[in-house]
């Protein structure tokens, strides 16, 4: 199955905002640009922050996406950049100002890391999700009681009201995959392990296997099983996410989640190894025929036992 991907276009015309895409998203591929211009000027981004006289954070936050930017400070850094150009200077001025709009998931966000928070805006925006997992079932497809699960028994010792918030969340970008099915398609790898490795009992388990099988008949929906009896794999080493973008407005963005944070990859080598690891695991892993049927078969290791008496 070919998957597709972005490229960081060179002019307006190869680069196309869609329509619906999020703050997160316009910040994003604000900093990126601005980040084109400053290199092609030459400019250092210590340099930058100098004349602007900011802390050089400031530079690397914009650029980075991780904040958004005044429209005064937006003009005074064309005035730097020495952009003429009046159609790209309102593009970067309109991407600034709908940057400052608020996502969906603003009311969360006190609740939230901000790293994650970043990654829930991306999410919104792409036009694919590839996604392996080899510990828990992926967000997008975990059912209310195996998330609330996840969220209650780990490492973390949420407040009630940050499981309620997480919880809301991870529903919420559930329902944005199932209404934005024509535009946004997930497809997930899953080594078996997860659908063995018990999360809150048989009844939670049976209920979270038969979630995965009506999901992989969704159409935006492909699910496919690393059967443990292929031995070691690429991805053994742990679980990722790639996501891409509508019109070819950017590269492809691969997100880790690791004990130390989130990392998202912006290097070419990097989204390149990530990429190859995608390609080689989808070619390893089962049909998605063969891992619906595997799926059906572990599903009746939790069936409870029966309890009529022999005889």
């Amino acid at each position: 199955m070919e998957q597709g991907r972005g490229k960081m276009a060179d002019d307006e015309e190869r680069t196309p905002v869609p329509s619906d895409t999020t703050p997160t998203f316009r910040r994003l591929l604000l900093g990126r640009e601005l980040r084109e211009l400053r290199e092609t000027r030459g400019l250092t981004a210590k340099a930058v922050s100098s004349e602007m006289e900011v802390a050089p954070s400031w530079v690397t936050r914009i650029e980075n996406g991780q904040r958004g930017i005044q429209i005064r400070d937006l003009k005074r850094l064309f005035e730097l950049y020495r952009v003429d150009d009046d159609r790209k200077k309102e593009k970067l001025l309109e991407l600034a100002r709908q940057a400052k709009q608020q996502g969906w998931w603003e009311p969360y966000k006190s609740t939230l890391p901000p790293r994650y928070a970043d990654y829930v805006g991306l999410e919104s925006s792409a036009c694919s999700i590839r996604n392996t997992e080899v510990i828990v079932v992926p967000g997008l497809l975990q059912t209310e009681g195996y998330a609330r699960h996840l969220l209650t028994h780990g490492m973390h010792d949420f407040t009630p009201e940050e499981v309620e918030s997480r919880l809301r969340v991870r529903l919420q970008r559930q329902q944005n995959l199932l209404d934005r099915s024509q535009e946004t398609r997930l497809d997930a790898i899953l080594d078996e392990a997860v659908l063995r490795r018990q999360v809150g009992g048989p009844q939670i388990m049976r209920e979270q296997l038969a979630h995965l099988l009506d999901s992989a008949e969704r159409d935006n929906i492909t699910l496919r099983i690393l059967p443990l009896a292929s031995g070691v794999h690429a991805g053994a080493s742990g679980s990722f996410v790639i996501l891409d973008f509508p019109a070819a407005a950017m590269d492809p963005i691969p997100y880790i989640e690791t004990v130390a944070g989130d990392l998202y990859l912006e290097k070419h080598s990097d989204i390149e190894l990530c990429e190859e690891t995608w390609r080689y695991l989808w070619g390893q892993a089962l049909s998605p025929a063969d891992s619906r049927r595997l799926v059906a078969e572990i599903m009746k290791t939790y069936e409870a036992p029966s309890t009529e008496s022999s005889p």
